[in-house]
């Protein structure tokens, strides 16, 4: 192979795409978490808590009561529904039973028929389902059951797509830097639903709540439409990327963007070790990620009275914290990008280096 001739990122056709990608990610968790809050505000107070939650009410009233009793006014006024604990936790869920069920089959989906068309496919499913949310939450709630799982389902190929999407677009040397800024979009999707949902509820129109569907699933379809428009499969496909780049990238990862591999060796990773290592670690940190993110705004409420625009803004800065964190440490994945690939070009394993930075990122989780 000759000698690469490097394309600058910064204005490039990839780093355009990330961003288009960028903000997929960001729709992705404004669909996944609006119902946490819309919930809030679709639903009547529930007055048959159990003693402690009585308790707990009574042991408040004193010091705060004309507080809470106005801000309970003016939530009470607009909900519509008299759905129990139970089924507003089943209507919480049923987003991550649809979730689950795409995630291998995305992946194979975004490798056979590539992950710019899965992708965008499943965003408009996804947004057509959020924009209807509101119609089936009046019709009958299992309506609202099978469109959270409808949502679910669609978004759940996101990160398979993504991961065939860098295969054909990213040099090997910008990988890290590109699914970085991709990422990204995950804690801003938390800062802009918590951000704009209390708000949207109190004062947005279709009895606030429904505005948060619509709005989420007009953004959607608004991101699908320039998706299609804007991206392509390929950089040979895409028609105004420059020869350069697109020289650059070929060249990069080769023409073809994959690599025609063998059967997957389902036996031998069942019996690795790490691999369940990686499965239970990512377990543990999703569930308590997702707990807190779709079930706190319901145990600020209904346990500590807070109104819909305190809780809103309350998630609204522990989200600007973590995008602060994860602005960090993005930072930091910049820079042990280049010092991998130093290490890499003075002739170290690749395995090697990867233990170093393991070994690394061990001792400061200590």
């Amino acid at each position: 192979m000759g000698e690469i001739i490097q394309a600058p990122l910064f204005f490039s056709q990839r780093l355009y795409l990330a961003c288009l990608a960028f903000l997929g990610v960001l729709m992705v968790t404004v669909n996944r978490v609006n119902m946490s809050v819309a919930i809030l505000c679709m639903v009547r107070i529930d007055t048959t808590n159990s003693s402690l939650d009585t308790r707990m009410q009574n042991s408040t009233s004193s010091c705060r009561g004309d507080v809470i009793s106005a801000s309970t006014s003016q939530i009470s006024s607009r909900p519509e529904f008299d759905w129990d604990k139970q089924a507003r936790s089943q209507i919480l869920s049923m987003y991550f039973y649809g979730y689950i069920c795409t995630q291998l089959l995305g992946g194979w989906l975004a490798s056979r028929y590539g992950g710019i068309k899965v992708w965008g496919v499943s965003m408009l499913i996804c947004g057509v389902s959020a924009v209807l949310t509101p119609l089936c939450a009046r019709t009958h709630i299992y309506l609202v059951y099978a469109a959270r799982v409808v949502i679910g389902m669609s978004t759940g190929v996101t990160f398979p797509s993504i991961q065939a999407i860098l295969g054909h677009w990213a040099p090997e040397y910008e990988k890290s830097k590109l699914s970085a800024l991709i990422y990204t979009g995950l804690p801003f999707g938390s800062i802009v639903t918590f951000s704009i949902s209390g708000v949207l509820c109190k004062y947005g129109f279709d009895n606030g709540w429904g505005s948060i569907f619509y709005l989420s699933g007009l953004f959607t379809l608004i991101w699908a439409v320039a998706w299609f428009t804007l991206t392509a499969e390929t950089p040979a496909q895409l028609r105004w990327i420059s020869d350069r780049e697109r020289n650059f990238i070929e060249t990069s990862i080769g023409k073809s963007g994959a690599i025609q591999l063998g059967p997957i060796p389902w036996l031998s990773i069942l019996k690795s070790s790490p691999f369940w290592a990686i499965v239970v670690a990512h377990f543990f940190s999703a569930y308590v990620f997702y707990t807190l993110v779709i079930l706190l705004p319901t145990f600020l409420k209904e346990s500590l009275n807070f109104d819909i625009s305190q809780v809103s803004h309350y998630f609204q800065n522990i989200n600007f914290d973590i995008s602060q964190v994860s602005h960090y440490f993005q930072n930091i994945n910049f820079n042990i990008s280049q010092v991998s690939h130093y290490f890499q070009n003075i002739n170290f394993d690749i395995s090697q280096v990867s233990h170093y930075f393991q070994n690394i990122n061990f001792d400061i989780s200590q």
